[in-house]
């Protein structure tokens, strides 16, 4: 069950950074994320009362951070797509989103696995394989 639920987060994260990657080529960035968080912002409002029978300061203040560094992230992504071809920003960012943790968890004391060095390995390599000069032609437009 954990494995059907996590695809299905995967696909609507994917889904979501897609259409606000197209929103952001015909809308500015500020307008996509202030409708992107604010729905999700009532969403999490109306729902966590339900989730929860236990409130902790701690846990609110933390996930207002969270929350503020992924806003940072998500307009450092829709700026990206909205100057650059989809085809290179979108596996760039999702290999810095793979390896942040990685990382934490290398100077945190972890060591990687075979399997997630290989991935990391095959990510950047698919990363430079797509950005590489002669790739970018075929999908490359020009910003004004």
């Amino acid at each position: 069950m954990a494995v059907v639920l996590a695809l299905i987060t995967s696909v609507l994260w994917g889904t979501g950074d897609f259409f606000g990657g197209l929103a952001t080529r015909r809308d500015p960035v500020t307008r996509v994320m202030l409708w992107a968080h604010g729905v999700g912002l009532v969403a999490i409002a109306i729902a966590a009362p339900f989730l929860s029978d236990s409130f902790i300061f701690r846990d609110l203040v933390l996930g207002a951070l969270a929350g503020l560094v992924g806003l940072a992230g998500l307009l450092l992504l829709y700026q990206g797509l909205s100057r650059g071809p989809m085809a290179v920003v979108a596996p760039l960012s999702a290999l810095t989103a793979a390896l942040v943790p990685v990382l934490w968890g290398l100077q945190s004391g972890n060591t990687l696995s075979p399997t997630t060095f290989f991935g990391l390995v095959v990510g950047l390599a698919a990363v430079v394989a797509i950005s590489w000069e002669g790739n970018l032609a075929a999908v490359s437009r020009t910003v004004t």
